[in-house]
């Protein structure tokens, strides 16, 4: 009995982490459209090795508690599913060879954590292939969490 409780109880935490590495990442985004401002305008490699950070802590939560994965977000800001690929389209634009090297080394740190966690993902709950490149991975995760109209729903 300890032990399930305990287990429950150290769930919420890395839910918490993976939730609130889905919010700053949608803020990043929504903040960046709402003022016209490009996220990769300023000094951001301390940004970015800090998402990579938590795409790393995220990475390991889903070893410990796998079952977090299967934890769909109520809303759109909350969900890892939408935010993976947006911080992947990040860490693309600041690895282009214009970027200041401080810039391209931190999104080639935050490349690596999101290439490890697109790694767990399609070895552990999405039917993508080894080896996949984690766009790949990431639109399997979102049709997997977002899509709501599922053909085998209108079945039923």
């Amino acid at each position: 009995m300890t032990a399930s409780t305990t287990w429950i109880v150290l769930i919420y935490p890395a839910l918490g982490r993976m939730r609130a590495l889905s919010r700053r990442a949608s803020n990043l985004i929504r903040a960046q459209e709402m003022t016209g401002i490009d996220l990769l305008s300023g000094k951001v490699e301390g940004l970015l090795s800090e998402l990579a950070e938590n795409v790393i802590r995220v990475r390991v939560d889903f070893i410990h508690f796998p079952l977090i994965y299967y934890f769909h977000a109520d809303t759109e800001g909350a969900s890892l599913a939408r935010s993976l690929g947006h911080l992947a389209d990040l860490a693309e634009r600041a690895s282009q060879d214009e970027r200041a090297e401080p810039i391209r080394l931190g999104a080639s740190v935050l490349s690596i954590a999101l290439s490890d966690i697109a790694g767990i993902l399609s070895t552990k709950f999405v039917p993508a292939s080894k080896g996949e490149i984690p766009a790949v991975v990431f639109n399997a995760v979102r049709r997997d969490h977002v899509e709501r109209d599922r053909p085998e729903d209108k079945d039923k």
